[in-house]
Parts: C-alpha cells; structure tokens; sequence
C-alpha cells in the first residue's frame, strides 16, 4: 500500500509541477521611443510580452499587434482599476515579424532582431543586470508595485515590478527582478514601457516565439551589432551629404537604447 501511495503522490506532484511550468502569460504594453526630446513625447509602439517561468518573448512594430490596435483606436487596454494610456501608433511603421526579443533561462541566451533601414540581428548571454532594490512601491492597474534601478547598456533605468508574478522578464532586455515588469524607463524617459493589459495565466493562443532570423543573414555580437549601428549612421550622414542635404552627425547615444556593452 505504501508503495502504490507513493506512485500516487509521485504522479501528482510531477502533473503539478508540469502545470506551474506551462503556465503562460500575456502582457500588452505600450512602448514609447523619443530619444530626441525624451518626457514620453514619441508616438507609441504596442507590443506585447508572452512568457512562462523558463523563457519569454517581447515584440513590438509587429503588423498584427497594429493592426489589432488600429481597429479598436477609440479603446485602451487598461485596467479599470488604475490610470492607462489610451493607445495611437502614430503612423509607426511595423513589420511582419516586428522587432524580437527572446529569452531563455535554460539556455542563458537572449536573441534580438531590431531594423534601422536593414534588420540586425543579436545572440548574447543574458545579461546580469545590477538592480538596486528600494522599498517604495506604487500601484500600477491592480498590482502592487516595487521600485528598482539598475544602468544597463549606457543607460540608467527604473523598473517598476510586481512580486504578485514571480517571474524575471519584462519589456525588451529588461530582466533579472524578482517579478516581473510592469513599467520601465530610462532617466529622461527617452525609452518608456507601461503595462497597459495583463493576462495570467492565460488562455491566449499567442505563442512565445523565438526570433525568424532572415535567409542570408547572421547573428551578431553585442559587439558586432555596435560597430554595425555605428557603420549604418556614417552611411547615413555620408549620403546626406551627396544628396546636398545639412546632414547631422547623430551618435548611438542620440537614437539607439543601447550604445554600449
């Protein structure tokens, strides 16, 4: 009897560990780029974070996540509970893969695809980002929020994350907290991300896609896919100035989120 009772507790326990692993969720946010004038002025971006305990993938200028937003222009996606931003591309140009970011714990890696003019495309260990933990919170929709500060890729950021979903993921490459993100950006919020919509666990089909890297390309390094965005604004300015046009000489710290290693 013992033994068919241990089999018993053995089967349940591994059906509910297997059920914690699958459990997905789904976060809508909006992401804001002004990294000219900065205070949240640039239209905004809808993207949308899928994850579970072990991986996660990010994507926004996607064609379907516009479309979606673009047909219910009139509508949000926030809570009722708390303060939103109601939605507008702004004539945003999206794609059909959008822009990536996948990362998974297991493998310790994180794949990027981000386009200016022409797609690049990034494999890197996962970053460990230094956060420093403060005890203010906030609410942000229902959720409980903690602070938290960290400089990461040139930039100093906060993130606001809730201990109610214990996983470490957030928008974009923002990772490592003890919860997950729900609102970040950068000193001069040049770069702004606002959970607008939260599912978990959820029933969304949206899969938690790893990056399409397109035929004929490569992935880069961090170091490589620097020297490429350094090589794609020289190009820029240089055909500025064959064109007659008064071209500026803009640096990665002028356009870029990340503009070092």
């Amino acid at each position: 009897m013992n033994k068919f009772r241990f089999i018993f507790v053995f089967l349940i326990a591994s059906f509910c560990s297997a059920q914690n692993a699958i459990t997905k969720g789904v976060v809508f946010y909006s992401q804001i780029e002004s990294p000219h004038i900065g205070g949240k002025n640039g239209p905004v971006e809808p993207s949308c974070l899928v994850f579970n305990k072990f991986e996660s993938s990010y994507v926004t200028r996607k064609d379907s996540i516009n479309n979606l937003i673009a047909t219910e222009s009139k509508e949000s996606y926030g809570n009722k509970e708390g303060s939103v931003v109601v939605l507008n591309t702004g004539g945003v140009m999206s794609y059909k893969h959008g822009f990536q970011v996948y990362t998974s714990l297991k493998k310790d890696t994180v794949w990027s695809s981000w386009s200016w003019d022409k797609f690049a495309y990034v494999k890197e260990k996962k970053a460990v980002i230094n956060w420093k933990l403060f005890n203010e919170t906030k609410k942000i929709g229902i959720f409980e929020c903690k602070k938290a500060i960290a400089f990461f890729r040139g930039r100093e950021y906060t993130a606001w994350y809730t201990n109610e979903i214990p996983v470490p993921f957030g928008p974009w490459k923002l990772q490592g907290l003890p919860g997950l993100i729900l609102e970040a950006y950068d000193t001069d919020e040049k770069f702004y991300f606002c959970m607008q919509k939260l599912e978990y666990p959820t029933k969304n089909a949206a899969p938690i896609s790893k990056v399409v890297l397109e035929s004929g390309k490569k992935w880069f390094s961090v170091k490589e896919y620097l020297a490429w965005c350094d090589n794609n604004l020289l190009a820029a300015y240089e055909k500025g100035i064959l064109l007659g046009i008064d071209a500026i000489k803009n640096t990665k710290e002028e356009l870029f989120k990340e503009f070092m290693e």
